[in-house]
């Protein structure tokens, strides 16, 4: 499975339209940066950038942060399920082997906006069940609760991948993926797999982190820069996971 999850990641990043992703994602960035200065929230942005400048500067004080988070909340609910429709779609397309080309973001966000909406009632639904489950558990077993909701969380993690690709790589309706989401055909295996993956960015996080503190402002841009490149790969990763399990 790892094999075949391998060769498929190799040959979706091949490509060059899957990178356009990458771009996508910078205009997102870009467009919620600038939303949040034409609504004056610049103390909530100037935090975000450098927490320490945003409690220096004297308009920090007299800013407006819960405009600034109204106008984030806003920006995620009207351009957020287009964003990750278009993103989720242009990775998935490239999972399945489908041509890439710039467009490919536009046609994918307008085809699957209502998957973006669906994948956000999945995690308000899945949210909304881990506070229960923590609440109750918390309630029982006082610290011993919050263990087991940890360990709830860990195992759900083959639940919420196959949801994320029935939605975004097979394309199937919301109640389709949700059930499918729940198959025990290689849940083991994939969890097992998720989780050495996390363990593996985890380490390439740390010795990234290692090497912009040996190297100062070329270790910040060679950070940055890994952190763009896991941006896209990741997310095929996870998603070619999902195919090979499937096709399993």
């Amino acid at each position: 499975m790892l094999l075949q999850a391998w060769m498929t990641t190799r040959r979706a990043l091949s490509h060059g339209g899957t990178w356009t992703g990458l771009v996508w994602t910078i205009g997102f960035g870009v467009v919620l940066v600038a939303c949040l200065v034409a609504a004056g929230a610049h103390s909530l942005l100037t935090t975000m950038v450098h927490p320490q400048i945003g409690r220096a500067t004297p308009y920090a004080a007299a800013g407006h942060p819960f405009t600034g988070l109204i106008v984030i909340y806003l920006v995620l609910l009207g351009i957020g399920p287009f964003f990750i429709a278009g993103l989720y779609g242009l990775y998935g397309a490239a999972v399945q082997d489908h041509p890439i080309v710039w467009r490919t973001f536009w046609t994918m966000g307008k085809k699957l906006y209502g998957r973006g909406w669906g994948l956000y009632l999945y995690i308000l639904i899945y949210v909304a069940v881990l506070g229960i489950i923590l609440a109750i558990l918390a309630g029982l077993l006082h610290g011993v609760g919050a263990v087991l909701t940890l360990l709830a969380v860990i195992a759900s993690l083959p639940w919420i991948l196959r949801m994320t690709g029935g939605l975004f790589v097979d394309q199937y309706t919301w109640g389709r993926s949700f059930k499918s989401s729940f198959r025990r055909s290689h849940y083991w295996s994939l969890l097992a797999s998720m989780l050495l993956s996390v363990l593996a960015y985890g380490i390439i996080l740390a010795l990234a982190l290692l090497v912009l503190h040996l190297l100062g402002l070329i270790g910040v841009v060679l950070y940055f820069a890994l952190e763009l490149v896991l941006g896209v790969a990741g997310p095929v990763w996870f998603f070619a996971l999902y195919a090979a399990t499937r096709d399993a």
